[in-house]
């Protein structure tokens, strides 16, 4: 059984002010630094699209890899941008020099793929040259 503590605390961290109050302090302690959190939380909560790839985010947890996170530069503290899981953890690297929207370089190696979240599914193909990566996004897309 728990306390009447146990409870009140329960019940403040599942409140709209104490999941703000929590995920705040988390990006703080993860090292965020902003000017303002209270707009940023708004900035947060109003975001519905991944802003590197454009995909709607997904779930925690739903295997998709699209829930949000927030960007940021690991030296500064600065907060960057708003994305899905899969482009932040890429971030560092893969980059979209492609000029093609969902076509990516893998900077490790020479490596192009093509990588599109559509209703919450990735679809993901890798190809040796930004070529056929192109012809197949150009293929793929416009059975869509």
């Amino acid at each position: 059984m728990l306390s009447k503590r146990q409870i009140w605390s329960k019940n403040w961290r599942q409140s709209i002010s104490g999941r703000k109050c929590i995920r705040i302090k988390n990006w703080k302690k993860r090292g965020v630094i902003h000017t303002d959190f209270d707009s940023l939380y708004e900035l947060y909560l109003k975001t519905d699209k991944c802003d590197k790839c454009n995909c709607i985010f997904g779930k925690k947890g739903d295997g998709s890899g699209t829930f949000k996170c927030m960007d940021h530069c690991h030296k500064t503290g600065e907060f960057r941008n708003i994305l899905c899981n899969s482009c932040n953890i890429n971030t560092d690297r893969v980059d979209n020099t492609s000029g093609f929207p969902n076509i990516y370089n893998d900077k490790r190696g020479n490596n192009w793929r093509y990588q599109k979240t559509i209703n919450g599914v990735v679809h993901l193909k890798c190809f040796k040259t930004k070529k056929e990566a192109v012809a197949y996004k150009k293929e793929y897309e416009s059975n869509l």
